[in-house]
């Protein structure tokens, strides 16, 4: 293991651009905590965001995993940042941070890729997807884990052993990591970057824009069509940050591409920005929920207006159950695939458009 002082890429950062990193960490960790931590509590105890079964394990999934991105990656970062840009951590902490750093990213990437394919699939079959089993959803859980898993302990080990040696770049203000000239682990290297990161990218690219054109050809259909668009927004934001990463990364790979990123102002700065495009990536996907979903969004307000759990009418963990057991005895679903409102006079369950 070796953390080098000196920065693999020199760069200097004004008062003002430090003021402005450190300012828009600070808010982004905050609501990183804050919007996952409210869309977990209010999806587990009062069942406030109503999509499918396998659309809200991933939700909640994608949660967790961006406060842990925020914890081992954001606040480290914002850390650095306060202290002159550069690492003040030790060696221990940077070997966790980095390699933590693309497994967070995999995991999430895996799950969005899991959320689009599912949607389709949904559209295209809504009867023959109308049950989820707790098997198919603890099978996402276990391989999203074992996504991060893999990563995590490949870059863990291969960083204690002194094969990747990490530096503190001044350029992104983040840790990065080198190989030694011998790279035996080179073609390994290859087959996991394009296992876990470009067939997935590639997957998820194709799957969001079969999700349009689905939903422009369901247009007309009962279809609930802002459930797909909250299933193509969070794909596109993903996207949003591993696209413009990966084609940096092409260019810094090349002699030339990284000779050009620290001479050019305008790659300079580009790369900077990119950088923080992770940090945006943590805190975004509650927003998307609040502004597409009305339940969760109708959720928000009455919680807020309240004050305290118990009084959210409408949002609780009995009115899920009765719902529930109204729609088995009915026949109209045995599974939370569609949405309720109104139903014997109760405003708040009356049935309407098949939720895809």
């Amino acid at each position: 293991m070796k953390l080098l002082n000196e920065s693999l890429h020199p760069a200097n950062i004004t008062s003002t651009e430090r003021i402005i990193l450190s300012t828009w960490k600070t808010i982004s960790l905050l609501l990183c905590f804050t919007g996952n931590g409210f869309v977990l509590f209010s999806s587990l105890k009062f069942n406030a965001i109503r999509l499918d079964k396998m659309s809200i394990h991933i939700v909640r999934s994608l949660c967790v995993i961006d406060m842990c991105q925020g914890l081992f990656q954001c606040l480290p970062k914002l850390l650095s940042v306060i202290a002159g840009n550069r690492w003040i951590l030790g060696e221990v902490l940077a070997v966790i941070v980095f390699s933590t750093k693309g497994s967070f990213i995999q995991s999430s990437l895996f799950l969005v890729c899991t959320m689009s394919v599912n949607k389709i699939v949904r559209c295209l079959n809504p009867l023959g997807t109308l049950h989820v089993s707790r098997l198919q959803v603890y099978s996402v859980t276990m391989a999203a884990l074992s996504v991060f898993l893999i990563n995590w302990l490949w870059h863990f080990c291969l960083t204690l052993t002194g094969y990747y040696i990490m530096f503190y770049s001044e350029l992104s203000c983040d840790l990065y990591g080198t190989t030694r000239d011998n790279n035996k682990y080179s073609g390994i290297e290859l087959i996991m970057v394009g296992t876990f990161m470009l067939l997935p990218t590639l997957i998820l690219s194709v799957a969001s824009v079969m999700l349009v054109f689905v939903a422009v050809a369901m247009a007309k259909t009962a279809v609930n069509k802002k459930n797909i668009v909250v299933t193509i927004l969070v794909a596109l934001f993903f996207l949003l940050h591993i696209v413009p990463f990966c084609v940096w990364f092409a260019i810094y790979e090349s002699q030339e591409g990284s000779d050009y990123l620290l001479k050019s102002s305008f790659a300079f700065y580009s790369t900077r920005i990119i950088f923080q495009l992770e940090t945006f990536n943590v805190f975004i996907n509650p927003a998307v929920y609040f502004i597409t979903i009305k339940g969760f969004r109708k959720f928000f307000f009455r919680y807020i207006k309240k004050g305290r759990a118990g009084s959210v009418k409408g949002f609780s963990n009995s009115h899920s159950l009765e719902r529930d057991a109204y729609e088995h005895r009915s026949g109209f679903l045995a599974h939370p695939s569609c949405e309720v409102g109104m139903v014997n006079g109760n405003p708040d369950e009356t049935m309407t458009t098949t939720d895809a």
